[in-house]
């Protein structure tokens, strides 16, 4: 037998109470009433009194009580098969462990910051079968499909660049492993989710378009790097890989293969940020909107049987048999004696809306990992609490955990009210992560810095600052670079623009130039032209002379007199 309310376990506790008590009360009474009447004298004075039934209804009651308490703590025994299913979609996570991801031009490390975007993305996830799929020069499947994200997590955690000890970057089998995973799914609810840096070194992505447009798998890709690109780290932390001519190798993020890859298969791609605003584009108004969710089936579970009934069931008999038993020798109206029966009919309702028990049923929820529950339980505890800073640090962190980051944020700050230095302490380091999350990367420096105003010696506090601090520096870097490039793009349409204003104006001059020579041809004088060359009257003569003789001798001898000085072609039909 189980039960399912630990926490209630120290009631017990109350059953050898109640029964101290009633020994004191009956002794005390017994004294009393010995002040007045001689003992001896009790059963004269006092004959409808009887001290045996008194004893029976006292235990009657303290038995009622034990077993009322004993149902609260829900007994369990046995088990029942039940259907287990949840709305969602299938995702592979795909990640990039090849050696070209221990580059760190993102801090700390590329492989950290895929490792750290899919911890966010099982914060985010409501309902989704989520699998796991690492490459290098080979893939394999990590972790199939599941929705246990706590066990999908220590997957997550083994991740790193030595994970598969064959180099190179083979993304074709590691989306081909993902395809021949989704064979059995259902389509248009399922997808790939692809982190890397984009430098595939091996294999024919090319092969892979096709069957992913066939089988309706869209590929949303988280690039993981910069376009400046950083040196690859040897793994014994003794320099840096280079080439086979000693030059050091700079590996850079490949956004225009990603991109296309992306766009190609119906996906969407965006470079890895600090802050949620990456994962919110791809997942939350990616996959999530577009996909549609189906029924998941994720197999049977033991779900153990409640036998809280039982002790309920006889708590009532006794409490009803105790209100019925009268202490006289007459039967007389109970009266008063059916206040506890009342109670217990009420105690389900009751124990329900139990405010000082709503903190520790709280406690025990968080403990088990169900955060929404443990955020319910804390918020009725809020209600008539005299200590709510607690409260409210205990219900920001179940928020946190929930990845409701706005409202953990405000239950954060309503916990600073407390007088307790190390509950603010504690509260302003989780409402540094909070803030952090949120993407309000100056307020988490500070609440890290109030933090160690009252600890010194939080190590963690420490390095969660000087974190945040270089990744607002990087920040700030990547938006002066982004608008040195919008302001070099705008100087340099500003100039294009210009020389194609000056080569219009040039082509107006010319065309100007050329209609003013025509008008100056057409305005010449007749008599400007060259005239026809004219033939002397001696020369005619001559001409019409030899005609019936000589003919063409005679047209010879005038055209070699005529071209003598000027050499002519002379036309056929002269």
């Amino acid at each position: 037998m189980i039960f399912a309310e630990t926490q209630f376990l120290w009631i017990l506790w109350l059953v050898p109470g109640l029964v101290f008590f009633f020994l004191v009360t009956e002794r005390a009474r017994r004294a009393k009433l010995a002040t007045v009447i001689d003992p001896q004298l009790w059963k004269d004075v006092l004959p409808e009194k009887r001290d045996g039934r008194r004893r029976i209804k006292r235990v009657l009651l303290v038995t009622a009580v034990a077993l009322s308490l004993l149902a609260l703590l829900r007994p369990q025994w046995g088990y029942q098969l039940a259907e287990i299913s949840r709305r969602g979609i299938d995702l592979y996570l795909v990640v990039d462990t090849s050696e070209s991801m221990r580059a760190e031009d993102v801090r700390p490390s590329r492989i950290d910051r895929a490792k750290r975007e899919m911890k966010d993305l099982l914060a985010m996830a409501t309902g989704d079968r989520i699998g796991l799929i690492p490459f290098a020069g080979e893939a394999y499947v990590a972790c199939p499909l599941t929705g246990d994200y706590n066990a999908f997590g220590i997957f997550v955690d083994e991740i790193d660049t030595d994970l598969i000890p064959i180099p190179g970057s083979d993304l074709s089998r590691a989306l081909l492993k993902a395809i021949e995973s989704f064979k059995k799914g259902s389509i248009g609810s399922r997808a790939i989710f692809l982190l890397t840096d984009g430098e595939v070194t091996s294999g024919k992505v090319e092969s892979m378009l096709k069957e992913l447009k066939e089988m309706e798998i869209p590929v949303y890709v988280m690039g993981i790097g910069t376009q400046e690109g950083a040196p690859i780290p040897l793994r014994d932390g003794s320099g840096f890989k280079k080439d086979k001519e000693g030059s050091v190798i700079i590996s850079r993020l490949g956004e225009q293969e990603l991109s296309r890859l992306a766009v190609e298969t119906g996906g969407r791609y965006v470079r890895s940020v600090v802050g949620d605003e990456d994962l919110e584009a791809l997942y939350v108004k990616g996959i999530k909107k577009v996909l549609e969710s189906v029924e998941l089936k994720s197999g049977k579970k033991q779900i153990p049987i409640e036998r809280f009934q039982f002790p309920l069931l006889a708590a009532f008999f006794l409490l009803l048999l105790e209100a019925l038993l009268p202490e006289a020798r007459k039967i007389k109206f109970p009266g008063k004696s059916f206040i506890p029966l009342v109670f217990l009919l009420l105690s389900p309702a009751v124990s329900l809306a139990w405010t000082p028990f709503a903190f520790d049923r709280g406690n025990l929820k968080y403990e088990k990992k169900e955060y929404e529950a443990s955020s319910k339980f804390y918020r009725d505890a809020l209600e008539g609490r005299a200590d709510p800073p607690k409260v409210h640090y205990n219900l920001g962190n179940s928020l946190y955990r929930n990845g409701r980051f706005e409202e953990a944020r405000d239950e954060f700050l309503a916990a600073l009210k407390s007088e307790d230095p190390s509950l603010r302490e504690r509260a302003l380091y989780n409402l540094g992560d909070t803030r952090f999350r949120l993407g309000d990367l100056q307020g988490a420096i500070e609440s890290y810095e109030q933090a160690l105003a009252l600890n010194a010696g939080d190590r963690k506090a420490a390095l969660n600052r000087d974190y945040v601090k270089r990744l607002l520096e990087e920040k700030k870097e990547e938006e002066k670079k982004e608008e040195e490039k919008k302001d070099q793009e705008q100087e340099q349409e500003q100039g294009e623009k210009k020389e194609g204003e000056e080569t219009d104006q040039e082509k107006e001059k010319e065309e100007e130039q050329a209609a003013k020579e025509e008008e100056k041809e057409e305005e010449m004088k007749p008599e400007e032209k060259k005239a026809p060359q004219k033939v002397s009257p001696d020369e005619g003569e001559a001409l019409l002379e030899s005609l019936d003789d000589d003919r063409s001798g005679a047209i010879r001898e005038m055209v070699k007199r005529h071209t003598k000085k000027k050499e002519t072609e002379v036309e056929k039909d002269w």
